[in-house]
This record gives C-alpha cells, structure tokens and sequence, in this order.
C-alpha cells in the first residue's frame, strides 16, 4: 500500500474522530491498525470495494463510540446509486437529519459524493465542477434546515 492511499484513510479517521486523534497522525494510524484488523481481507485505499469495506467499519466504530459517550452519527454513501440526483439525495438525506436532529451534537457524513457528480468518464468538466458545487450546497442547506439552532452538527463531505 503507498504513502496516498494510507493517507487517504488518515484524513478520514482524522475527520471522523477529532476529539480523539487531534489531527496527530500517531493516534489516527493506531484506529487504521485497529480498523484494518477487524476486517476479514487487506483493504486497499486504492480499491474502491475495499475503501467502501474499510469506510463501513470505520462508520461502525464511530457508532459505537458515540453511543456510549452521547452524540448521534449518521453515513450516507452518495455513490450508492449511478449518478446523482438531487431529488434522491435530499430525500436520503432528510430521513438521516431527522434522526439526529433532536441531538444537541451529531455527525453527518456524506461519502463518496465526487465519484456520484463525476462523469463516468472521470474527468472534471466545468458542468460537473458546478453540479459539485451545487450538491455540497444543497447538503449545506439541508443540514441547516434540519438541525436546531443549539444543535451543534458536525457535517463532513468527502
């Protein structure tokens, strides 16, 4: 595995555990180690199935982690489905802000959005950067129409 693809999971854990890591990669290294030897095959950053496996477990030990010290979290993989539609992405993620909409603190993250906007073609175009654009702003939307004013939400987009 090379130096990007573990850097990869670094910045994920970091965005995903900030009142544990600290940004310090020590610290993030030791939940990959820990993440990585939960899983049943190597994952490999590289591999999309593999990151999505790695993800997965990762959004399961936040889960954990937050049952038992307050906090809701939520995980909405955007690639799920071909393509990106506005309509089903709002729908998806108003179901996932009502659960944790009561919670003084969350976390919301949305994963997998750029490979969900980006032509199959995988080149940005200008239409896709703005079709980006345009869906992390309607993630912002809806998180600020969804979450109370002393709620304090974490939202993540990656």
């Amino acid at each position: 595995m090379n130096t990007r693809q573990n850097l990869r999971k670094l910045y994920l854990i970091n965005s995903v555990f900030p009142e544990i890591t600290g940004n310090d990669l020590f610290f993030a290294e030791q939940i990959r180690h820990a993440v990585e030897a939960t899983l049943e095959e190597p994952v490999d950053a590289g591999d999309e199935t593999g990151f999505e496996c790695f993800t997965r477990a990762l959004m399961t030990l936040r889960e954990q982690w937050q049952a038992g010290n307050g906090g809701l979290f939520e995980f909405w993989d955007a690639a799920r489905n071909q393509g990106f539609s506005p309509l089903w992405a709002r729908s998806e993620l108003v179901s996932r802000l009502k659960r944790i909409a009561a919670n003084p603190e969350a976390t919301l993250l949305v994963a997998n959005l750029a490979e969900a906007v980006r032509p199959r073609s995988g080149r940005w175009t200008p239409r896709a950067r703005a079709d980006y654009d345009e869906a992390v702003a309607l993630i912002r939307d809806l998180a600020r129409r969804w979450s109370t004013r002393s709620a304090r939400l974490t939202l993540i987009v990656y």
